[in-house]
Formats: structure tokens, sequence, C-alpha cells
């Protein structure tokens, strides 16, 4: 095998590792996300706060530009990100509701 390829693979086998990790700390967040959702039912809390979305865009884009990655990376993944999470909360939130309704 070449050089090149040795190297393309290890590079590719870095990037797995890394993709790995990235699905492990969404599996931490959307953990906290679900105790946020259960948090707010709990206070009647509204799921949407656009204030917050807005927070977070701009603190990961200004944290992005920061160390060298293109504004709209982060903004563009945290948008999706959001929505996801966004999606989930209110499904969390929806089942307790539910919960308490048949209690």
């Amino acid at each position: 095998m070449s050089s090149f390829r040795l190297e393309l693979n290890k590079c590719r086998k870095e990037i797995d590792l890394i993709d790995n990790q990235i699905i492990e700390l969404l599996k931490n967040r959307f953990d906290v996300v679900k105790t946020v959702g259960e948090l707010k039912v709990s206070h009647s809390e509204p799921m949407m706060q656009s204030s917050r979305v807005e927070e977070i865009l701009n603190k990961r884009e200004v944290l992005s530009t920061s160390i060298g990655l293109p504004a709209n990376l982060a903004k563009d993944i945290f948008k999706a990100l959001i929505e996801h999470a966004c999606t989930y909360q209110t499904k969390v939130m929806d089942e307790i509701e539910c919960e308490d309704e048949n209690i």
C-alpha cells in the first residue's frame, strides 16, 4: 500500500473517532435537553424561547470564528441541532403533560 493510502486511511480513522465522540456528546446534550423539558413543564415555561436560541447561535458563531472556523459552519450546525432539540423537547413535554392528565 502506498504511503498516500496509509496516510489517508490513518486520517479517515481519526475522523471516525472524532465522529464517534461527537455522537456521544450529542447524546449527552439531548439528555440535558430532556431534563430542561421536564423542568419547563414543572414550572409552566414555554418550550421555545427565541431569545435563548439567538443567544446560542451568536455565541457559537463568535466561538467558531475565534478559532478559525467559518462562522456559517457553527451557525448552520447549531440551527439544525436546535431544531432537533426543540422537536425532542416538545415530545418530552407532551408526554409529561399526557401523564399528568391521566393521573
